[in-house]
């Protein structure tokens, strides 16, 4: 189970506990644009970090799509077929790894 993560408040410093492992739930998942070199070209670093530390990783580059490809509301962004994917995919995910309602 996920340990409680502390958000920040603006009247004090961040609040993040000092190991990744306490503040990142069981896994992470991201989607990129591929038209998005800046942000792209860190995937691989964080990749490597998240290995180092046990974490587990997934992350899906969309061909044809750039930064904001989800906005919807910026059409000069928006990439429908990305979107949905990536919206598929997070579903998918938080059923895997959040936990279910409680039995009874």
């Amino acid at each position: 189970m996920p340990k409680t993560f502390r958000p920040y408040a603006p009247d004090q410093m961040l609040l993040l506990p000092s190991s990744v492992q306490d503040w990142v739930p069981e896994g992470v998942i991201a989607f990129y644009g591929a038209k998005d070199a800046r942000v792209n070209a860190g995937i691989p670093g964080f990749a490597e970090a998240m290995s180092r530390v046990g974490m587990p990783f997934e992350w899906h580059v969309y061909e044809g799509a750039g930064h904001g490809f989800c906005n919807d509301a910026a059409a000069a962004y928006y990439d429908m077929r990305a979107s949905r994917d990536a919206f598929a995919r997070l579903l998918m995910f938080l059923l895997e790894w959040l936990p279910g309602p409680p039995r009874a």
